[in-house]
């Protein structure tokens, strides 16, 4: 992910999926895992697999259904957004937190835009937000 230090890589030479692909056309698709974002590849003859995970190159947004919620109790979102929404406050109202909820996820972003922007949003790094 292109946050925090991956921004530097994502900066000096993105390698699509795509490019790889290209260069190994032994691998063929196996799927997904469920509900996951990772697109799984296998070597004939092979016992492991190998999953590409591209949010630049090969946008899941659309199928996103994730939010994080970091150590500090601050909901994001987006990854990629500065939108975030402290949930401290609402700690102690379980309506008023529920609404804070509802709110955050209501207006998750639909998309991010790193391949116009070529950075995240984000003001955190991953270990911040929780991956």
């Amino acid at each position: 992910m292109p946050i925090g230090e991956g921004e530097r890589f994502y900066k000096n030479g993105l390698i699509t999926s795509e490019e790889i692909l290209n260069t190994h056309p032994e691998l063929f698709p196996t799927g997904t895992l469920d509900k996951g974002v990772a697109k799984l590849y296998k070597l004939p003859n092979a016992k492991g697999k190998v999953g590409f995970i591209s949010p630049i190159s090969c946008k899941f947004c659309n199928n996103c259904n994730k939010v994080r919620l970091t150590s500090k109790g601050i909901i994001k979102p987006c990854l990629h957004s500065e939108k975030e929404l402290d949930l401290t406050p609402h700690l102690d109202n379980d309506l008023a937190l529920v609404s804070a909820l509802r709110e955050s996820i209501y207006h998750k972003p639909k998309e991010h835009n790193l391949l116009e922007r070529t950075e995240s949003t984000s003001k955190k790094l991953m270990y911040q937000i929780g991956g």
